[in-house]
């Protein structure tokens, strides 16, 4: 539980098609109340999945599971 962050890139995709995605071992999984930006403007989760691809600079703050992932309620790209 608690509060979680995570900056930098993207590593891997989890799930084609899905805006889950990994940053080295920190797992980020997306539900229906994540938001998304992409260069400070809101965005769709279908628009996510579009530009979401390995080395994405990324910022996550959500909450962290008992996994270790990160359960995201906004998502900043650029």
């Amino acid at each position: 539980g608690g509060y979680g962050e995570m900056e930098g890139a993207v590593t891997s995709q989890l799930i084609r098609n899905s805006a889950a995605f990994q940053r080295n071992d920190i797992r980020v999984l997306p539900d229906d109340r994540t938001t998304y930006e992409f260069n400070d403007r809101h965005i769709d989760r279908t628009s996510v999945v579009g530009a979401l691809r390995v080395g994405l600079a990324v910022e996550v703050a959500g909450a962290r599971q008992s996994t270790g992932a990160i359960l995201a309620l906004e998502a900043e790209m650029e």
